[in-house]
C-alpha cells in the first residue's frame, strides 16, 4: 500500500483504483467531512488491542 500520509484526499482518490473503498474522517474531532479539498491524510492510529504490551 503507497504512503499517502500528507496528501490531500483528492490526490489519494485519483492514486487509487475505481473500485477502492476509502473512509475519510476526522479523527480527532469526529466533525463530518463536507469538503474532501479541505482535508489531508494522516497516519492511522493504533487500537488498543493492535498495541504491543510495554516492556518491562
Amino acid at each position: 500500500m503507497p504512503n499517502f500520509v500528507g496528501q490531500g484526499i483528492k490526490a489519494v482518490r485519483s492514486a487509487l483504483p475505481a473500485n477502492a473503498s476509502i473512509t475519510v474522517k476526522d479523527a480527532v474531532q469526529s466533525r463530518m467531512v463536507l469538503q474532501e479539498s479541505n482535508w489531508k491524510a494522516a497516519p492511522r492510529t493504533r487500537s488498543p488491542v493492535q498495541r504491543s504490551p510495554a516492556s518491562p
